[in-house]
Order: structure tokens, then C-alpha cells, then sequence
């Protein structure tokens, strides 16, 4: 009997250590599953545009059309990204990226402030911001001034619920923001990255550095329609049809071990939504040089103007920013001492819009985009004086005497005629001769008037671009923040750890049905 206790107290303790080991494993196992089920609750990440339609920009997580945004060219869509589930201390790296060029026509140019043109976006709309922001300078992308645009400097990041990592910092690594231990953050933000190129199709983007502060931060900015003005008649967007303007999030990391992570995320603007407004340029042609004055008559909203072509600037006038496209009419009126000779429209800018002109009178049927110039032409009236003087002069004498010869004297008629010089002819008989002379009257002299210049037609002084507050040089990533390429790809990490906790618990569990039923079988036998 006592054999048979030792040995089932033996077994005994041989179940309770393969027991434990087997409780181990379970434990083991349940720990690395729970620590990737924790990524349910990880970081997440959102992109939203402005909605401007309203009197107050709404944040909606699609894209924009004619019936929620109107934008104009050369003004800047405002973005936002939401992110949530943050770990306070913890430094995220955010990639931005957007369509720059499509088919060689330029969409999105550069990045701007959010609120650059819409100064009542409110990025922290539905309190999402509960911490006062931080701002990161814009720099000024190399691509875009070596293409000859100048940008709009002095533009910001805006963050809510963290701050910017300065440029040099060294933060600890235990996640995906880089490959080694610790990164090094060279420049917050990025240099731009091109993909593609201008003449083609392409896409720039740039990554942001922030530490959070708080479980939900929000990164504002805004991305600059690009404009005729800017990139000249034809590559700009106007002549792409669909949604040509693309903004998206294309990558996440963090230095936690979330090992954070997010789709390409992606929102569009079409064109429906975008308004690329009008331009009449009328322009003054004279024969010759004057500083007279030459009156045109224009429909609303245009209004009237005077131009003088003295070889200044004041012989154009530029109606530009049109946005109602419909029929407008202008006409020359009557100008002293001056012909009409002719009008000539050219359709610089040719959208399906088009022109009639019927003396000095031109109607213009603008479209939208569409730019014309039309080019009013005068003949100056020479005007000529002529001066005719005249002067008769008749003197008779008559002697007689008896017995002597009878002598008769005649002064005959002097006549002059002058046209400005005056000439002068006299003719005499034999006998005597009388001259009557004419002097000529001074020249006449016309002296146009000056006219006074009208209060409309005035200069304006070249435009000018604050400097920007960043330098736009490009910088190269350093070897310990690596290329999304180089980097594991998200959630393998997590993904290993997974399977091999399901293993253990896998392997725990069968331990311990089979440990039931070898104590439960060596128990019968004992009985």
C-alpha cells in the first residue's frame, strides 16, 4: 500500500510540475495575445477638408463638389487630420502628401496655413482641442520656386493637443518611427519628397514630428489651388475635368510599440467646386501720342473708364476676378478731334465664350476661365487755317492845256493775295507807277487742352511676397529615420507575437486535457 502512495504522490507531483509549466505557457501566451488585441485601441488617424458653402467651414470626411464648396483659384483648401488614442510623451510622425501635376496641369502647387483664405475654418470645430495650439513654419518647396513660381511665404502647421519636435531631437524608439532604438529627427518638417514630374503626372509630399500632450491631437493646414497667374494660360487645373485635386495621409509611425499605422487615406476636390474666374483687358490704340482723353462706356458690374495712350500704362484697362459669366457690353464714345477707326478681340484665353463688335460697340459673351482683349483703334483729325487778304488801290489824274501836247498819267491797280506768306504783284503804265505793299497777319496757333485724368485709371504698384520665414531647401532623412520602404511592414511585429501566443495557449491547453486524462486513467488503475 505504501508503494502504491508513494508512487501516486510521485505521479502527483510530476501532474503538478507539468502543471505549472503548462499554466505557464497559457499565461505566457494570454500575455502576447492581449498585448496585440491592444491594438484595437491604438492610434488612429483621420483627414478632413472644409466644406465653405455655409456661413460656418463643416469638416466632412468625403470629398468636396458644386453642392457643399466653392473655391476660387490661387485660394487654399483648409485640411485637418484627428488623431486619437495617443500615448502622452510618445513622438508621431505624420506624412502628407497631394497631387501636384496631372497630365503637366498643376492641382495642388504648395502647402499654406489653414485658414490662408478661410479665415473662419475653426480646425477644432465639436471641441476637439482642448490644448492651446503649436505652429511649425511652412517652408518654401525648391520644386515649385525653381519652376519660376514665387510662393506665399510667412505659412504655418497648426497642432492641437502637442508639440512640434524640434529639429536635432533624439527621441527613444520602441515602435515603428524609425529602425533603431532611438531617431534622430535632422529637420521637423521634412524635406519635400517628388514623386514623378511636373511635365507629367506627380505627387509631393512631407512628414511633421509631434510629441502628444494629450490623447487626441489635431494638425491643421492647407493646400494652395494653383493658378494661371502663377503657372501661365493652359497648366493650370482649369483644363482638367474631374477631381483632379487630391490630399491624402499616407503613413503614421510612432515611437511606442502601437507600432502605429494607417491606410492611404485619401479626399478629393473636383473641379465643380472650383471657379476660375473671367478677364476682359480693353485696350487704347492712337495713331500717334496724345494726352487726350478717351471715354468707354461699360455694362454691370463693370463700370466706365477713360484711357489715354500717351505711352504709359494709362491706355489699358484689366477687368479681372470675373466671376458672373454672361454678356457684357462695352462702347467707345465720340472723342473730339479724333476718328473711330476700328475695334480687334483676341481670345486669349478661349473657354466657348466668344465676342461681336459693330462699330465702336462690342458685346462679350465670357465663359468661365476665358480671357479676351480687345483693342480699340483711333485716327487723329488734322485740321487746316487759311488766310486771304486783299488790297485795291486806284489813283486817276487828268491835265489838260491849249496848245500844248496833253499828257495823261494812270496809276493802275495794286492787288495782293496772301495765304499765310502773303504775295505781292503790282503793274504800272508808262508814265508812272504807284506800289501799295500788304503785311502778313501772325500764324495762327492751336493748342490742343490737356485733359485731366481720370480719377479711375490708376496704377498699380508691383505686387510683392513676404519672405519666407523657413528655408525651402530640401532635406535628406537621416539613416536612422528610414523611407517607408525600409521600414517592417505594419504590424508584423505584432502579427508574430499573435501567432505565437495562440501557440502557447494552444499548446498550454492540450497539456492540460491530456494531464487530466493520464491522472484520471492512473487513478482507475490505482483503485
Amino acid at each position: 500500500m505504501s508503494s502504491r502512495r508513494r508512487s501516486v504522490l510521485e505521479l502527483s507531483n510530476a501532474e503538478l510540475v507539468s502543471a505549472i509549466v503548462l499554466f505557464a505557457s497559457i499565461l505566457v501566451g494570454f500575455v502576447l495575445v492581449t498585448r496585440d488585441a491592444s491594438g484595437a485601441s491604438k492610434p488612429s488617424i483621420e483627414i478632413e477638408q472644409c466644406a465653405n458653402l455655409d456661413a460656418t467651414c463643416k469638416w466632412p470626411k468625403g470629398n468636396l463638389g458644386q453642392n457643399n464648396a466653392l473655391y476660387f483659384e490661387g485660394q487654399s483648401v483648409p485640411y485637418r487630420s484627428v488623431l486619437s488614442g495617443l500615448s502622452t510623451g510618445q513622438t508621431y510622425a505624420v506624412r502628407i502628401e497631394w497631387d501636384t501635376t496631372e497630365n503637366g496641369k498643376h492641382a495642388f502647387d504648395y502647402l499654406t496655413s489653414f485658414d490662408h483664405t478661410e479665415p473662419g475654418a475653426d480646425p477644432c470645430a465639436i471641441a476637439l482641442c482642448a490644448d492651446p495650439s503649436d505652429t511649425l513654419g511652412i517652408p518654401l518647396d525648391p520644386n515649385v520656386s525653381g519652376a519660376g513660381v514665387t510662393q506665399i511665404g510667412g505659412q504655418f502647421f497648426d497642432l492641437w493637443g502637442g508639440t512640434f519636435t524640434a529639429a536635432g531631437s533624439t527621441v527613444p524608439n520602441t515602435g515603428n518611427l524609425c529602425g533603431p532604438a532611438s531617431c534622430t529627427v535632422t529637420s521637423n518638417p521634412s524635406g519635400y519628397s517628388l514623386s514623378g514630374t511636373y511635365e507629367g503626372s506627380s505627387q509631393t509630399s512631407v512628414e511633421v514630428y509631434f510629441a502628444a500632450t494629450s490623447p487626441t491631437a489635431v494638425l491643421a493646414w492647407g493646400g494652395h489651388i494653383a493658378s494661371r497667374l502663377d503657372w501661365g494660360s493652359g497648366n493650370s487645373a482649369v483644363d482638367l475635368s474631374g477631381s483632379p485635386y487630391h490630399m491624402r495621409l499616407a503613413a503614421l509611425r510612432c515611437s511606442d510599440f502601437t507600432n502605429c499605422s494607417t491606410g492611404n487615406m485619401d479626399l478629393s476636390l473636383s473641379t465643380t467646386a472650383v471657379v476660375y474666374p473671367g478677364q476682359i483687358t480693353i485696350v487704347k490704340e492712337a495713331d500717334v501720342e496724345t494726352s487726350d482723353g478717351f471715354e468707354f462706356t461699360a455694362s454691370t458690374p463693370l463700370e466706365g473708364f477713360v484711357l489715354v495712350d500717351d505711352g504709359s500704362e494709362f491706355n489699358k484697362k484689366v477687368f479681372d476676378g470675373i466671376t458672373d459669366f454672361q454678356e457684357y457690353f462695352i462702347s467707345e464714345l465720340t472723342s473730339d478731334g479724333w476718328d473711330f477707326d476700328s475695334v480687334d478681340c483676341d481670345l486669349v484665353v478661349d473657354r466657348g465664350g466668344g465676342y461681336s463688335v459693330n462699330g465702336p460697340d462690342v458685346v462679350i459673351d465670357l465663359a468661365e476661365g476665358e480671357s479676351i482683349m480687345c483693342t480699340f483703334k483711333n485716327t487723329q483729325v488734322v485740321s487746316t487755317s487759311s488766310t486771304t487778304s486783299t488790297s485795291t488801290s486806284t489813283s486817276t489824274s487828268t491835265s489838260t492845256s491849249t496848245n500844248a501836247p496833253t499828257s495823261t498819267s494812270t496809276s493802275t491797280t495794286s492787288t495782293s493775295t496772301s495765304t499765310i506768306a502773303p504775295t505781292s504783284t503790282s503793274t504800272s503804265a508808262p508814265t508812272s507807277t504807284s506800289s501799295t505793299s500788304t503785311t502778313a497777319p501772325p500764324p495762327i496757333v492751336i493748342v490742343p487742352a490737356v485733359p485731366i485724368r481720370p480719377a479711375e485709371v490708376t496704377t498699380t504698384p508691383p505686387s510683392t511676397t513676404s519672405a519666407p520665414t523657413t528655408t525651402g531647401e530640401a532635406v535628406i532623412l537621416p539613416a536612422e529615420i528610414p523611407s517607408d520602404s525600409t521600414l517592417p511592414s505594419t504590424g508584423s511585429s505584432t502579427r508574430t507575437t499573435s501567432v505565437l501566443g495562440l501557440l502557447l495557449l494552444a499548446i498550454g491547453g492540450l497539456g492540460l486535457v491530456l494531464l487530466a486524462i493520464r491522472s484520471t486513467t492512473t487513478k482507475e488503475r490505482n483503485s
